[in-house]
């Protein structure tokens, strides 16, 4: 779990949020996904950034107080101590601004300054494990890459593990260790950054690849583009079977009736598709370039 950055991409935030986190996460911090309700101990273990940083800062309140508000809830400083304010200073200095900020609202800085206060909030409490809602996606690009350079500073010097929410495949490429792909609400596959990108073994992630521009138009021309029929379900009202296999169009009679295992396809790699496995029988199409082929090419 330490220095980890699991990417999820797709679908369905607040189902992962609320099973994946409270459970599987649960279990790797405290080993008694009971303590969840019980206690109050693992929760500084767990923090998350959301995707707006201006919408998640309170306007009244100063970079000191935003960033220092955990340590006092948790009992950790007593508020308007001198090491409270030591501590905040720390963390403003620890994501790149001068620990003068602190006096300052959050209307007083720009896009990037105002999620590196986020961060900073999130690391109050050292935790282990921090969720992460698109975090860049409000920002502009040069300011996204100074902010997942930071992130992943800040993981190598901290030993943080990453659940990364983004529908940017290319910065997933980047940044993932491990990737879940997820559409309507489920899990459809799960393996590590290379693997999914050269050999993704979901139609839904073979869809998703596909449409990754490639920067060279000589491979551009080449590539084959799946573009899925119709349009996505409503997660109140979900297929029967398989929830992809209205849109599949690899889709046979047992998918519309049998919801797909979760498993173990190859090493490492987990698909929920009827029709996977190591001999490729769940591919689209075998022509055409791949998004991962351009760097090698």
């Amino acid at each position: 779990m330490r220095r980890y950055f699991l990417v999820k991409v797709g679908q369905s935030l607040l189902l992962l949020l609320g099973v994946l986190v409270l459970v599987f996460f649960m279990l790797r911090l405290t080993g008694d996904p009971a303590r969840l309700m019980l206690s109050r101990s693992p929760r500084p273990k767990m923090q998350m950034i959301f995707q707006d940083p201006y919408a998640s800062l309170n306007p009244r309140h100063t970079v000191a107080k935003i960033v220092g508000e955990p340590l006092v809830i948790h009992r950790i400083h007593r508020r308007g101590s001198r090491e409270l304010k030591r501590r905040v200073e720390e963390l403003l200095e620890l994501v790149g601004l001068d620990a003068t900020y602190a006096r300052r609202f959050p209307h007083e800085f720009s896009g990037g300054q105002r999620q590196r206060i986020m961060i900073a909030r999130a690391l109050s409490l050292n935790p282990s494990f921090i969720v992460c809602d698109e975090p860049i996606s409000a920002l502009d690009v040069s300011i996204q890459a100074q902010v997942i350079n930071l992130m992943q500073d800040l993981q190598e010097q901290l030993g943080v593990a990453y659940l990364f929410i983004a529908h940017d495949l290319s910065m997933v490429k980047h940044i993932s260790h491990r990737i879940a792909v997820m559409y309507l609400g489920k899990l459809v596959e799960l393996t590590d950054r290379n693997r999914l990108f050269d050999d993704p073994l979901h139609p839904y992630t073979q869809s998703l690849n596909s449409a990754v521009p490639v920067p060279n138009p000589r491979l551009e021309a080449r590539r084959t583009r799946f573009i899925l029929k119709g349009e996505p379900p409503s997660p109140a009202n979900p297929p029967t079977g398989c929830v992809f296999h209205p849109r599949c169009p690899l889709a046979i009679d047992e998918c519309a009736r049998v919801v797909p295992d979760f498993r173990v396809v190859r090493p490492g790699h987990y698909v929920a598709c009827h029709l996977a496995d190591d001999k490729g029988t769940s591919k689209i199409c075998d022509a055409g370039v791949l998004a991962s082929e351009a760097e090698v090419q």
